[in-house]
């Protein structure tokens, strides 16, 4: 009480009132600049969303992707085949038949092992259009079946096609997988004749490790969206 006695009695405190002034006119609004902020943050949080899920998965989708684990890009880019013209898929495998044929001509290439990943890749649709094509460019192929699956029921399709008017079919099942192995370096393909195998997935099959020891080239194909980091490596 006696503190609040000497307050109020200080020659120093002063009380001041004065009317509010009326504005000249109405105050501006900060809802449109409030709502653009709430825009652009939401456009970074989601950037950095997608940056961050980019960064977790493990999956390759693009060339450069495989490029940035293997340290070189890949031999060729082939789309999905039920998602585009039969014209733009046989364009693309067009390139990677030349790339094979100029290989050959060039580093005296013999035998070639088509192998994938994993399951379910498309090899033997590859292998056989690929054989198809080099077939049209006059290169004499002979198309071995390493896979180790049925050959009870013929392909379908295009795979159909490509084994047509072909030299031989060499087909070599699990109980006698080592039969690929021994036409490679057997005397029926000449030097100028084209190996091609069609191999189980080199993950999971040591057979197709085996085969890819003596084969000149071997091709892995790697599934976009399916195929991990990890099984690349």
């Amino acid at each position: 009480l006696h503190n609040l006695m000497l307050e109020d009695a200080a020659p120093t405190g002063a009380y001041v009132s004065t009317p509010a002034d009326v504005p000249n006119h109405r105050a501006k609004s900060g809802r449109t600049r409030n709502a653009l902020a709430i825009v652009m943050m939401g456009i970074f949080l989601g950037l950095l969303a997608a940056v961050v899920r980019h960064k977790l998965d493990r999956r390759v989708y693009v060339g450069t992707d495989v490029e940035s684990i293997l340290g070189f890009g890949p031999m060729a880019v082939l789309p999905d085949f039920g998602e585009v013209s039969e014209r733009a898929a046989e364009e693309h495998l067009l390139r990677l038949a030349a790339a094979i044929e100029h290989a050959q001509k060039q580093g005296h290439l013999r035998s070639c092992v088509f192998t994938g990943t994993n399951s379910g890749t498309g090899v033997t649709t590859i292998v056989t259009r690929v054989r198809a094509l080099l077939e049209a460019m006059g290169k004499p192929t002979l198309y071995v079946d390493a896979s180790g699956t049925s050959t009870d029921e013929e392909p379908a399709g295009a795979e159909a096609e490509g084994l047509q008017g072909t030299k031989a079919l060499v087909t070599a099942g699990r109980q006698g997988r080592q039969s690929a192995l021994s036409l490679q370096r057997s005397d029926e393909a000449d030097d100028q004749t084209l190996v091609l195998t069609d191999a189980a997935p080199i993950a999971v099959s040591a057979e197709t490790e085996y085969l890819a020891r003596f084969a000149d080239c071997a091709i892995v194909v790697v599934e976009s969206g399916v195929t991990t980091r990890a099984e690349i490596r």
